[in-house]
This record gives structure tokens, C-alpha cells and sequence, in this order.
């Protein structure tokens, strides 16, 4: 068990909110201001102007409230966090909180056919989610989907909560010229957009229930596969929470990856079934670490 990805297992941690709900055409044409009025608002950031489907395919425009890692320090904006540049214990962070810092940015431009990675998607969608069905978003993404997968070794930590629960690896970051282990820790800064914790086989199930139509409908499905290019890595398609993943062979990969310090996942599912999960201990920070990782992934997703 580990840490942390961008989408279903490891200290982010996995399952993203978008990809079981507020999938259908009718729902993500809303704006956010018809669902969360008033909480996009103030330097030029304007939910009346954002649609449910824009949070889910990172093209609202709305600016990260957390420096990416590996950002140049000029790059980094006035209010972002910085996260693992120390070895001090990080604070407990509300929702709330997060969505300060990313209002108190103005947003970028909002391409309609380029999805712009901004965890502050995510975590107006975490809020969406609470204020549909009227309780926490953890518990819902308890019930509707890793109790109703058997997913055991998935959950969503509770709050104040920094062990990895059962046997997990240890994960490190670079933090100056040490490598540090950051295995535990408080991650309530990355919320719905990334504190879940689970293992690669449960990831596996995540992503295969979700592409066989176990989850959500055929209809549902399809608009979460409609993709743009994602701005990370133009070759890869990016749709509602869901990633077609490039690679070598030309297979049709769906998953979706991630990571924080200390912990990454990669993978994907093919229309046969076949399934692949990858984690690292370490996210890669140089552009030479990063295309080992992409070839250790293509590797696994083509072979036989």
C-alpha cells in the first residue's frame, strides 16, 4: 500500500470525484455558480463562467492553489503552497482554505480544447459533491464506490489522520540535497484532489469496474472519454476525470495517474481487460527521471 497518485491508488491516492458522478451532458453544463454560489468570485474568477464539466476536465481557467512540483521559483505565485520543501510537518488544511488561495489568484485563460491541470477542480468538485447529496464527500466516495467495489485496501483518510494505515512502502522526496522519507504526514491539503490512499490492485479493480460499466452508464462513459489534449503531455487525452494514456503500441488505454511527494501511480486498462498498475516511492523532478518513468509505463502497458 502506498501513497498519493493522480487518480485511484497510493497516497493519492486514487479515485477521483469525477469519474463516478455529475458525468452526464445535462449536469456538467451547469455552472458552478448554479451549484456553489458565490464561492467563485474575486480577481477575475468567475463561476457563472465555469461549468461542471470544465472542473472535471481542467478547462475552468481557475489557478492551482498549490505550486506544481518542480516550478521555478519565479514561477510560483503570491499565496501558493509550497509543498515538502522542508521537513516540517505540514498543517491541517480546510477545503475552505484551499479555495481562498486559489480566489485570491486570477485565473489563466480558459481553453475550451486544452485541459489545464488545477487541483482547485478537484476540490470545487469535492464541495459539489457535499452540497448535492448533502453529506461529506469521503463518505460518499465510501459508499458508491470502494464499499460497492470491495476496494479494502482504499479509503479516504480521516481528518488529522497522517499514518498509512496496514503494510505500505515508504516514500521520499528530494528536499534540498537530501532525500527525505515523507511517508506519513497530514495531506488534508490535497482533499478530492488527491488524499485517498490505496494499493495497485485496487486501482486495477477502480478502473476496470469504471470502463466495463459497472459504475456508470454507457452514456456517461462515452462524454468522460470525449478528451483535449492535456497540457502536461499534449499526446495523452484528457476527458472527465478519465485519461487516455499514449503509448508505443497504439493500445486504447484508459486510467489515470498522479502523484505527491513521495508517491506516484501510473496505468491504465485496455479493451481487453488487461490491466496495469504502476507505483514509485519517488516522484521524478527532472525531465530524464520523468521519461524513465514514461518508459517503464510504456513498456508495461505494451507488453505481451
Amino acid at each position: 500500500m502506498t501513497r498519493g497518485s493522480g487518480s485511484a491508488a497510493t497516497r493519492r491516492r486514487s479515485w477521483r470525484p469525477s469519474s463516478c458522478n455529475s458525468s452526464t451532458r445535462g449536469g456538467s453544463t451547469w455552472s458552478v455558480e448554479h451549484y456553489l454560489p458565490g464561492r467563485v468570485r474575486g480577481n477575475g474568477n468567475d463561476g457563472s463562467r465555469v461549468k461542471i464539466r470544465d472542473l472535471l476536465q481542467h478547462t475552468s481557467g481557475l489557478t492551482d492553489y498549490v505550486a506544481a512540483g518542480g516550478t521555478k521559483p519565479e514561477d510560483i505565485k503570491p499565496g501558493q503552497l509550497r509543498m515538502a520543501e522542508s521537513g516540517e510537518p505540514q498543517r491541517h488544511y480546510t477545503p475552505d482554505e484551499l479555495l481562498k488561495i486559489a480566489m485570491s489568484l486570477p485565473p489563466g485563460p480558459a481553453a475550451k480544447d486544452l485541459a489545464v491541470y488545477s487541483n482547485t477542480n478537484y476540490i470545487l468538485l469535492g464541495m459539489l459533491i457535499e452540497k448535492v447529496t448533502g453529506h461529506p464527500a469521503p463518505e460518499e466516495i465510501t459508499s458508491r464506490i470502494i464499499d460497492r467495489l470491495g476496494l479494502k485496501d482504499t479509503y479516504f483518510p480521516k481528518s488529522g489522520e497522517t499514518d498509512i494505515r496496514g503494510p505500505h512502502a515508504r516514500g521520499y522526496h528530494r528536499i534540498g540535497e537530501k532525500q527525505v522519507d515523507v511517508t506519513d504526514g497530514d495531506v488534508s491539503w490535497a482533499y478530492t484532489a488527491g488524499a485517498m490512499v490505496a494499493t495497485g490492485a485496487d486501482l486495477n479493480t477502480f478502473f476496470t469496474a469504471l470502463l466495463y460499466g459497472d459504475l456508470v452508464s454507457k452514456d456517461r462513459l462515452a462524454e468522460m472519454k470525449r478528451t483535449v489534449p492535456l497540457n502536461k503531455n499534449p499526446k495523452d487525452g484528457y476527458g472527465l476525470g478519465l485519461v487516455r494514456v499514449h503509448n508505443s503500441c497504439g493500445k486504447e488505454i484508459w486510467g489515470h495517474g498522479g502523484g505527491i511527494p513521495g508517491f506516484m501511480t501510473a496505468g491504465g486498462v485496455d479493451p481487453k481487460g488487461r490491466a496495469v498498475a504502476l507505483t514509485f516511492n519517488h516522484v521524478p523532478m527532472s525531465e530524464k527521471s520523468n521519461e524513465a518513468v514514461m518508459r517503464a509505463i510504456d513498456a508495461a502497458v505494451c507488453g505481451d
